[in-house]
């Protein structure tokens, strides 16, 4: 089916001064809320007492294009730690380029901001590690039910299925095309398209960052180096065949555009030529050494059944194979619309609800090497989704609870 396609005037968001981070933010969340669902949570009056005060405070949207603006900038003021937001980053007008570590060549990414390189520089053969929290996005294809991923994989018409149903991932994606299109998310264009810019268009242009082993481009990169502008055309034409391939290197989580391998983050902006971008974790986590052999998780399984739903035992199954022993059921957090943990017992209920919705992440960006041959390397670029906020479910728009979230711009 087409798409509905609106038109909307692109916009980006101001950052405001500094206050007590929020529930997303890496220094308030709690152990028990980055274990996810089937851990303690904190108790009813702790957990209501911030979003009831958010709530009073907090102006009345007339819109859900209002709400998101609102929660996109009143997020991108509560990032603490280690975490960044991509918001407040793309209205401080970033530069960002790729850069390759003396000796090795292998790739990280330089964001500048004013006169400060605001990224850390990875330690040598070690990947670089920048977290984001992301504005408001519409999500296209998901796979966050455990179960259905494991059904899935074990249909023999399945295509790219795993050996091991224990090493199925699962995936959020961003619908890019509904991002440009509908103006509700207007003010998250400006930070998702960092987001894009960063993972793609960047690996696209002439640096010192060993990425395309082939000759052919090898030899454009040395002359654009150099200055020769042809050359450096050459090579980005070059890098995009290789960066677009669905499959291969330099396995990047979005596919680069003209726009933005050609030009800036600007120039790709004013283009909007966004796709998907792709999420993952994983399910299971590996097992310890010498777990084969010592019986299955016992709280995995216990979580698995509290799923609930058809399939259940095939998830268990996987669990109690000797070959998976130690590996333990992780589900991605998920908070709904209050940002109160969805309950284990409705999590396959929210993730099936959650296509054609909307939602804000948690997002980990790794950037590393990955050999090729013994002396080829390649970049590697991951982006692992480690927290969601429900904003929207589905094509369904019912007047928002009171609470904290979105529910708290909502009127």
């Amino acid at each position: 089916m087409m798409k509905r396609k609106s038109s909307g005037k692109t916009g980006s968001g101001k950052s405001a001064k500094k206050v007590k981070p929020s529930p997303l933010s890496t220094e308030v969340v709690s152990d028990a809320e980055e274990d996810g669902p089937g851990s303690i949570a904190p108790t009813p009056a702790a957990a209501a007492a911030p979003a009831a005060a958010a709530a009073a405070a907090a102006p009345k949207a007339t819109s859900l294009k209002d709400g998101i603006a609102m929660l996109n900038a009143d997020e991108a003021t509560k990032v603490a730690g280690r975490t960044r937001s991509l918001f407040a980053d793309a209205a401080a007008k970033p530069t960002v380029s790729l850069e390759g570590l003396p000796g090795s060549g292998d790739p990280y990414l330089k964001m500048v901001i004013g006169k400060t390189s605001v990224l850390s520089i990875p330690a040598p053969n070690r990947q670089q590690e920048i977290i984001f929290e992301t504005p408001v996005f519409p999500v296209g294809f998901t796979e966050l039910d455990p179960v259905r991923a494991v059904l899935n994989n074990n249909n023999p018409d399945t295509n790219y299925r795993k050996q091991n149903s224990a090493d199925v991932v699962a995936t959020v994606n961003v619908d890019g095309e509904e991002l440009m299109a509908n103006p509700d998310y207007e003010s998250s264009r400006k930070g998702m398209a960092l987001l894009y810019h960063m993972c793609s268009d960047t690996f696209c242009k002439p640096s010192n960052a060993n990425v395309y082993p082939e000759e052919h481009i090898q030899k454009h990169r040395a002359a654009a180096l150099g200055g020769d502008e042809d050359a450096a055309k050459s090579f980005t034409a070059a890098a995009m065949v290789e960066a677009n391939r669905t499959r291969g290197p330099p396995y990047l989580p979005c596919k680069a555009s003209d726009a933005g391998a050609y030009g800036s983050l600007d120039d790709a902006f004013e283009a909007g030529d966004y796709l998907k971008f792709k999420m993952t974790t994983k399910f299971f986590t590996f097992a310890g050494k010498d777990a084969k052999g010592t019986g299955a998780h016992k709280p995995s399984v216990d979580l698995a059944r509290r799923l609930g739903g058809d399939g259940v035992e095939d998830l268990v199954a996987v669990l109690e194979n000797p070959e998976n022993h130690g590996r333990q059921l992780k589900l991605v957090p998920i908070y709904d619309e209050r940002m109160k943990p969805v309950p284990v017992e409705q999590y396959r209920q929210t993730v099936a609800e959650l296509r054609g919705g909307a939602v804000t992440a948690r997002v980990s960006i790794r950037i590393g090497a990955k050999s090729l041959t013994a002396k080829d390397r390649t970049a590697h670029v991951a982006a692992y989704v480690s927290k969601l906020i429900v904003v929207k479910r589905g094509e369904v728009q019912a007047a928002a609870p009171s609470g904290g979230g979105i529910a708290a711009f909502m009127g």
